[in-house]
């Protein structure tokens, strides 16, 4: 420091075995040690703004509770659509305490969804009596919504649909409570998921393929088939098509599904999407949640001819939500056990037909299929099989048609049940069956559905 220089200073001065001129030179060297030591400091307090502070205290952000939320009946109706339901104004039912009263788990905390779209608010049951119906609430809020469940023990739902208003206030968090009762009038534990709006829904980075492609196969789930099974068959189908000329991508992307099929939707040319038994809840929202108008009826649903081809199971009885807490299973283990979140509903919805059923009684009774003239001729490596999910012609209404069918009861196309075949809504879309069984093995999904494709769907 500058005091201590000035100490050494004067310690020399006061050292008599010093002579003049080495004092002299020693004044001058500390004189320059003072400079030196003030230009410095100075050039530290220059140098000061530029050195970072102390980091920056992280401002907790509290969520924000919508102004509605009040306790006002509106509070319900106005944030939330639920299909089906009935508001209860009503204080809310009691956890039952008793030994046999229902119980749920799985439910997600926390879910970031866009005004006007679509919640799955998932959960499992268990309960000694069959399930009644589904609560949704609000808290603060004096009602509740309630659904009832009027299916099976076979087809229990796993997941309550919930549509967000299209007024509900960006920015906002939404607190919703859900639970069950049974048909002893016992009401469950309720599970918590805190819904944060926002102003638009991201959807994931996806890249779409220039043209766009032609034909999608959708590899993510699949359900009477495994999903080895069903990549093989995916990879050999795009395989002969890209022989064929016929642009393919295979995707596992749910998003990516959805921009496709907008992107195809009414472009003047056909398309042609393939399924292994499962349905994207991306194009159709799952519970039948939107029965008329989704993503996927309004594509089927112009003049393109676009098709949706399906292998093994139901056409849109299955979703991706549902039969991803079944993976694992072997085919013969998913045969068994309904899944239950669009049902028979599904095709229907499509179809516009509220009558239509795949298989023999609701598939529940395999019957062989032969293979057709047509089958011979364009589908070769089509042989004769047995079938669980086919086609009634008989149940087509409106202007829907066999348009060609490969095999069937009778082997020609007078007949009763058809797999594969090809149904047409008059001059727009199409829904098209390939082996619709369980018992895959052996058959060759991949061949077959390139051949429907590269030598009838987009044939010159």
């Amino acid at each position: 420091s500058a005091a201590s220089i000035l100490q050494y200073l004067y310690l020399l001065l006061n050292m008599t075995s010093m002579r003049k001129y080495q004092w002299i030179v020693a004044i001058v060297a500390l004189i320059g040690c003072m400079v030196s030591f003030t230009s410095c400091e100075q050039g530290k307090k220059m140098m000061e703004p530029l050195l970072p502070d102390a980091e920056p205290e992280v401002e907790t952000v509290e969520p924000v509770i919508p102004d509605t939320q009040t306790g006002d009946t509106s509070m319900l109706t106005n944030s939330l659509i639920i299909a089906d339901a009935t508001v209860v104004n009503a204080p809310l039912p009691e956890p039952a305490n008793s030994p046999t009263a229902p119980q749920i788990e799985g439910n997600l905390p926390e879910v970031t969804a866009a005004a006007g779209s679509i919640i799955l608010l998932p959960f499992e049951y268990s309960g000694t009596n069959t399930l009644a119906g589904c609560i949704v609430y609000i808290p603060g809020v004096a009602a509740y919504y309630e659904i009832p469940y009027t299916g099976g023990p076979d087809d229990l739902p796993s997941v309550i649909p919930v549509s967000l208003s299209e007024n509900v206030s960006t920015g906002s968090f939404i607190q919703l409570c859900y639970g069950v009762y049974d048909n002893q009038g016992q009401t469950s534990n309720f599970l918590n998921t805190v819904v944060t709006v926002e102003t638009e829904m991201v959807e994931p980075s996806v890249e779409m393929p220039v043209g766009p492609a032609d034909v999608l196969i959708y590899t993510n789930r699949s359900f009477w088939i495994t999903l080895e099974d069903a990549a093989m068959a995916a990879e050999t189908t795009k395989s002969l098509l890209d022989s064929a000329g016929i642009q393919v991508e295979i995707t596992k992307d749910d998003a990516y599904v959805r921009n496709w099929m907008l992107q195809t939707t009414g472009d003047g040319n056909v398309n042609v999407i393939v399924l292994y038994g499962v349905l994207p809840a991306s194009i159709y929202g799952t519970g039948n949640i939107q029965p008329d108008g989704s993503i996927a009826e309004n594509w089927i649903e112009t003049t393109d001819g676009d098709t949706i081809l399906n292998h093994a199971d139901y056409i849109a009885y299955n979703t991706d939500y549902d039969v991803d807490k079944l993976a694992g299973l072997t085919p013969a283990e998913k045969a068994g056990r309904a899944v239950g979140s669009n049902q028979e509903g599904g095709l229907q919805n499509l179809m516009d037909n509220p009558n239509i059923v795949m298989g023999v009684s609701r598939g529940r009774q395999a019957n062989l299929m032969i293979v057709t003239s047509d089958g011979n001729a364009l589908t070769p490596s089509l042989v004769n099989f047995e079938t669980w999910r086919s086609i009634p012609l008989n149940q087509l209404q409106g202007e829907w048609f066999a348009e060609k069918v490969f095999a069937s009861d009778t082997g020609n196309a007078e007949a009763t049940y058809a797999d594969p075949v090809i149904v047409r809504d008059g001059n727009r879309g199409r829904l098209a069956v390939v082996h619709a069984t369980f018992m895959s093995e052996g058959l060759l999904n991949g061949e077959v559905a390139a051949e429907i494709i590269s030598n009838y769907l987009l044939a010159e």
